[in-house]
């Protein structure tokens, strides 16, 4: 066997390991992901038939900051801060990783966990994140099929937002409709964020202030809070 062919084998061989440790990261991440989904919608479960649960939930849901754009949460026996904790390993791998769908529902999860907390400003910080990773990548995706068509592609871009974009007129309509669905992970109908990507978008070119459309955000979230968030019957 020649030198060369032992070169090329060789980096063939590291090349499909490589491949391999990235595809089981993504498989953590999104491990972790399904994992908050499932304990969050516990958690609904059982503060329905807890009759000790009017107890607020920002008094069991502890919180320390560790760094301005991430939140962490300590683990108890509570299922919020459960689900809190698995969302924010997920969310600080995806970043690491470069998973911008990850980044983009972990950041979701903790602005609606955050919220039902009465967390505004951990709430209000996770919704923007969310909304950033959305116009970051925006580019790349179909919102209709979830498919990675990359950069270069000739996709329909929304008229409302001038952000997201989709495969073709039927794929914005199923965005649009029903938002579709991430693995286990229930994702928003375009038609109820459009207007909101449309004002970050404007936040994002520095046209105007991030404080601009902070009542809209927490209107969002109130609004979509306990609809958007799982519950045994998106499974």
């Amino acid at each position: 066997m020649t030198e060369g062919l032992v070169v090329v084998m060789g980096s063939c061989y590291l090349g499909t390991i490589w491949v391999k440790i990235i595809n089981l990261h993504h498989e953590v991440v999104n491990a972790l992901l399904d994992l908050g989904v499932a304990t969050l919608a516990d958690s609904r479960v059982h503060n329905l038939n807890d009759p000790n649960s009017s107890r607020p939930v920002a008094e069991r849901l502890q919180t320390e900051d560790k760094h301005p754009s991430q939140m962490a949460y300590t683990y108890n026996a509570d299922m919020p801060c459960r689900s809190a904790a698995h969302f924010v390993r997920a969310l600080n791998l995806a970043k690491d990783q470069g998973y911008g769908l990850d980044v983009e529902h972990a950041h979701l999860y903790l602005a609606f966990l955050a919220f039902d907390a009465d967390l505004e400003d951990k709430a209000l910080l996770h919704a923007r994140g969310y909304l950033q990773s959305i116009v970051d990548r925006a580019h790349l995706y179909c919102r209709g099929c979830w498919q990675n068509q990359g950069k270069d592609s000739s996709m329909l871009t929304c008229s409302g937002c001038s952000v997201v974009k989709f495969c073709d007129a039927n794929h914005q309509q199923i965005a649009s409709r029903r938002g579709g669905r991430y693995r286990t992970r229930k994702t928003v109908p375009h038609k109820d964020i459009c207007g909101l990507l449309y004002q970050w978008r404007q936040v994002d070119k520095g046209l105007v202030l991030m404080e601009s459309c902070k009542q809209e955000i927490l209107d969002f979230l109130r609004t979509y809070d306990r609809y958007y968030t799982p519950t045994p019957a998106h499974f």
